[in-house]
Order: structure tokens, then C-alpha cells, then sequence
């Protein structure tokens, strides 16, 4: 079977045909993958950022999470720091008061002892005055028998 030169023609201009489109398909397959390379370069890129973005994210995470913990620590230090001043407050309310107490009761407790060294120091005054008055009437018993027997002699004289 021999082919007609039309038929040749038309055979190679068919693979002619095929050929260009073949280069255009080629080319075109070059393009996209060019495309998809750079497209890939791209979103490495960009996954290579994300990635060092979300280490920086799950740093910040973190030290959020050690001052979340701090504040926590500090609010309860707090907390109990202010629970402990109450304490002490009305430890020293208590305190004041027993002074207080202490204070009125060695008041009183002076003012008896005062009270009491007053009344003996009445009574040694009231015994000086007896005694006081015992001498001055032996002073007068004297005198009077002094001027009798002063009398008596006088009178044997």
C-alpha cells in the first residue's frame, strides 16, 4: 500500500500539527510546573514563617502562661498577706484592750494599796494625837502637882 504525496502531505501535516501542539502542551506543562515551583518555593516560604510565627506564638504562650501563674501566686500571697494583717490587727486590738484592762485593774489595785496606806497613816496620826494628848495631860497633871508640892513647901517652910 502506497500513500498518495497528498496523503503524505496531509499525514505530515497532521504530525506537523500534533508536533506544535505537542511544543505548546510541553511548554505550557513547563510553564505550569515553573508556576507550581515557584508556587511551591512560595509556600515553603511562607509554612517556614508560619512555623517560626507559631514558635514565637508558643513562646509568648508560655511566658503568658509563667506571669498567668506568677499573678496567681502573687494574688494569693496577697490574699494571705491581707488575711494575716487582719490577724494582727485584732491580735493588737486585743492586746490594747488587755493593757487597758491591765492598766485599770494595777490602777485600782494602786489606788487600794494608796487607799490603805492612807487609812494606817490615819490611824498612826490618830494614835499620835491620843498619845499627844496623854503627854499634854500628864504635862498638866505635873505642872499641878508641881505647883502643889511647890505649895507644900511654901507652907513648911
Amino acid at each position: 500500500m502506497t500513500a498518495s504525496p497528498s496523503q503524505v502531505k496531509k499525514a505530515f501535516d497532521q504530525c506537523k500539527n500534533t508536533c506544535k501542539w505537542s511544543i505548546r502542551d510541553r511548554d505550557h506543562k513547563k510553564l505550569e510546573a515553573k508556576k507550581l515551583r515557584q508556587g511551591k518555593n512560595k509556600a515553603e516560604e511562607d509554612l517556614d514563617k508560619i512555623q517560626e510565627e507559631n514558635i514565637r506564638a508558643d513562646r509568648w504562650e508560655k511566658k503568658f502562661q509563667d506571669a498567668q501563674v506568677r499573678k496567681e501566686a502573687l494574688e494569693k500571697s496577697l490574699l494571705e498577706s491581707q488575711n494575716e494583717k487582719i490577724k494582727l490587727k485584732a491580735s493588737v486590738a486585743e492586746l490594747e484592750r488587755s493593757l487597758h484592762q491591765y492598766c485599770s485593774h494595777n490602777s485600782t489595785i494602786e489606788l487600794k494599796v494608796s487607799l490603805n496606806k492612807t487609812k494606817e497613816l490615819e490611824k498612826k496620826i490618830e494614835e499620835f494625837e491620843t498619845v499627844l494628848q496623854n503627854c499634854e495631860l500628864r504635862v498638866e497633871l505635873l505642872e499641878e502637882n508641881n505647883e502643889h508640892w511647890n505649895e507644900q513647901l511654901h507652907v513648911l517652910k
